[in-house]
């Protein structure tokens, strides 16, 4: 992949694009997660 025919600012944007999915799939992970220990307390219970 060739980054010197692309513009500064779409090689930017993409990069926070791919920042901005990382964060959300790791929130996503947290969430899905804390979900899990809390149905699996609920069914020790």
């Amino acid at each position: 992949m060739n980054l010197s025919h692309t513009p500064p600012s779409y090689s930017m944007s993409d990069s926070i694009a791919v920042e901005l999915y990382r964060w959300i799939g790791s929130r996503t992970a947290g969430l899905v997660a804390t979900l899990t220990v809390i149905l699996g307390f609920r069914a020790l219970k």
